[in-house]
């Protein structure tokens, strides 16, 4: 989405009023502004690293009129709708977003990052689920516990739960599940289209899954369950910046410490290790958490 308030003033007024429309019609939460990244630069983001510099954010390259719809935007649906909640889903880290625009912000309440996801897996709308690209077909065959357990499935729930911890103590400031809490559903979404002759097979979650005791679904909901207990028990998500000690690519290590608490993470595919040394910024023993224990071997 571009545009030019200089020129296209009818655009805006007509964005403006849907805004207004919907939450006076169908009185909306709030809204999710998608692709945000796209609107604040001419070049949209695309080919496009964003590590940080000030540089990146503050120049002739940033869409100054799309800052200024964003900033109408949000002063009316907050000046109109005290309650109303807006979320900027943006990929580059603009600084300000969510900054009051009496404070030279732009006014969002909330950023949805996903340049997190895509560190994983392109996530893209139809795509498989990360749990789909674990373990692929053998998920409606391998998920019962009457059956034994293969390779992959064990590789794939312990990864699961692996990368759902490391992203959730390491990623920031706040934690969003996939739609239908992603606890591995077989299926991905696909909504009706040419592609798949208008079908509606694909567009469903199957919720249902979490709630068969004889499927290790059920493994995957208890530690995302506990995994959120214990964020709330030592508030990581609320305190500062992580500090990552320890970053091996050979041995597959990454260690950090955030919120007085030390995450040691091994993702070598068949390395296990004794008296692995690592950097603490305070010296003492460290306790290990049983809080994700049962969760982590179930």
């Amino acid at each position: 989405m571009s545009f030019s308030l200089s020129h296209s003033w009818e655009v805006v007024r007509f964005l403006l009023s849907n805004l207004r429309w919907w939450m006076e019609e169908y009185h909306f939460d709030g809204f999710r502004f998608d692709a945000v990244t796209s609107m604040l630069y001419h070049h949209h983001g695309i080919g496009t690293s964003f590590s940080g510099n000030y540089s990146e954010y503050f120049g002739t390259h940033v869409d100054e009129d799309a800052l200024v719809y964003l900033m109408l935007a949000n002063h009316i649906l907050h000046r109109l709708y005290p309650q109303c909640i807006t979320v900027a889903e943006d990929v580059s880290g603009m600084p300000g977003l969510c900054r009051s625009i009496e404070e030279g912000g732009l006014g969002f309440d909330y950023r949805l990052t996903m340049a997190v996801p895509d560190k994983w897996i392109q996530a893209l709308v139809g795509d498989k689920s990360l749990a789909f690209w674990l373990m692929d077909k053998e998920m409606y065959t391998n998920m019962s516990t009457l059956n034994a357990m293969t390779p992959v499935i064990d590789r794939g729930i312990q990864l699961h739960k692996l990368i759902r911890l490391l992203t959730h103590s390491l990623g920031g400031e706040g934690y969003l599940n996939f739609m239908g809490n992603e606890f591995g559903h077989p299926e991905w979404l696909d909504f009706p289209r040419k592609g798949n002759d208008e079908s509606y097979y694909y567009a469903r979650r199957q919720f249902n899954l979490v709630d068969s005791e004889h499927l290790r679904y059920r493994q995957l909901y208890a530690f995302d369950r506990d995994m959120n207990l214990t964020e709330d028990k030592y508030g990581w998500l609320a305190a500062g910046q992580a500090a990552v000690t320890t970053l091996n690519q050979a041995d597959k290590v990454i260690v950090f410490e955030r919120a007085n608490l030390l995450f040691i993470f091994n993702f070598h595919p068949c390395n296990s290790y004794n008296d692995y040394r690592v950097a603490v910024e305070h010296a003492g023993k460290y306790p290990f958490t049983r809080d994700l224990k049962k969760a982590s071997t179930s």
